[in-house]
């Protein structure tokens, strides 16, 4: 009888072991028959793998979970000619519970796992400040888009409000990651969170490694973290032309309005302190800044300070229109390419306006200067 005892324990428990968890999706406004892909990247791949299909079933789709250790995962939805839309979540053991709704994107859920439960812990403490800025951007946003005329000190004040305001919303938003990270340094969604950093490229491979150091074992050892891994290995292998404070910038060509050809190198030749400048006309923060260039150029020019600007326009008539309209006085270029412009690779821009300051030799002192911080870095570069 004992024996009997003993072994239908055993099945049961490996009744127990084999249970298979599932990966199940409820959706809202997705047609039933949409196709749904369980997609993930594999390590050194660029392109995502499709690990399994299915299609929507009253209003539901169901996939086993064969996930063995730690990843980043998406259930990808669609029909016969689009796309309609991507969840991402945390591959791991466990039954995973999401739910997708079409046409509300701020209200996917995510649970049932620790990390996925964490995730929508992120997602929750977001969705507010991302709705928050989308509604200031609906109220707003022509304000931000339209320059103030010069001399009406009432508009201009109004917009630099304004601007304000957007920058504070827009920075709380772009930061809250990395805090919730600093929140929850053991958590495999801060693993996440850095892997994307890196991808990025928000930091230097070293500080990057020393931040990847502090995760636990589990984690770093997990599908992700051995991705993390490659990802910061590779970033310090990189040799490029990378803009950094005390590297020398990288060289570049393109044409003026006259048609004729200038290099950075040729230009800055004799140049005490410059600022190459890549902006655009269709740019609205671009715009917004370039009052304030034009006021510290215009102070001080003539101890030393220059400018040149790198448009990523690809209409002349408007760009040339936004080069008169703004007053920008200085040397102009662009190749008119837009985002295929070489110095976008080369400089590993990612978002416009970019600046850099730079001395007689093509060391960069700072970048990215913004408001204020462009005269108090001119004066300390100048000595006075």
């Amino acid at each position: 009888m004992k024996k009997l005892s003993i072994l239908f324990g055993s099945a049961l428990l490996l009744m127990a072991c084999n249970k298979q968890s599932h990966i199940t999706a409820e959706v809202a406004n997705i047609p039933e028959g949409t196709n749904v892909e369980l997609q993930t990247i594999a390590l050194g791949a660029i392109e995502p793998t499709t690990v399994s299909k299915a299609v929507v079933k009253d209003s539901k789709v169901v996939f086993e979970n064969t996930f063995e250790d730690i990843d980043e995962a998406f259930l990808v939805f669609s029909d016969s000619v689009s796309s309609l839309g991507a969840v991402p979540f945390i591959a791991e053991k466990g039954d995973i519970n999401i739910f997708y709704d079409k046409d509300e994107m701020t209200n996917i859920k995510i649970g049932g796992t620790e990390g996925n439960d964490k995730l929508q812990e992120l997602q929750a403490a977001m969705t507010p400040k991302i709705q928050e800025l989308q509604n200031f951007l609906s109220e707003q946003g022509l304000a931000l888009m339209m320059p103030a005329e010069e001399g009406d000190q009432e508009a201009q004040k109004k917009r630099a409000e304004v601007e304000k305001q957007y920058e504070l919303m827009l920075d709380d938003v772009q930061s809250f990651p990395a805090k919730f990270k600093a929140a929850n340094k053991n958590s495999s969604v801060s693993l996440l969170i850095l892997s994307k950093e890196v991808q990025a490229k928000v930091k230097s491979a070293k500080e990057f490694q020393e931040e990847f150091d502090q995760f636990p074992i589990a984690l770093k050892s997990s599908t992700l973290g051995k991705k993390t891994q490659a990802g910061i290995k590779s970033l310090s292998e990189v040799k490029s032309d990378i803009p950094a404070v005390g590297k020398k910038l990288g060289d570049f060509k393109a044409l003026n309005p006259n048609g004729d050809e200038v290099t950075l190198y040729e230009h800055m030749q004799g140049k005490k302190l410059l600022l190459v400048d890549v902006w655009a006309a269709w740019c609205g923060p671009c715009r917004r800044e370039n009052p304030n260039f034009v006021k510290v150029y215009n102070l001080y020019n003539d101890k030393g300070f220059e400018i040149i600007g790198y448009s990523l326009d690809k209409n002349e008539e408007e760009w040339l229109k936004a080069i008169e309209k703004d007053k920008l006085t200085w040397t102009q270029v662009s190749n008119l390419k837009y985002w295929e412009d070489p110095i976008v690779s080369a400089y590993g821009i990612q978002g416009i306006p970019a600046n850099y300051l730079i001395d007689e030799n093509g060391i960069v002192l700072a970048m990215n200067l913004r408001g204020e911080a462009l005269e108090v870095e001119v004066k300390k570069a100048l000595g006075l």
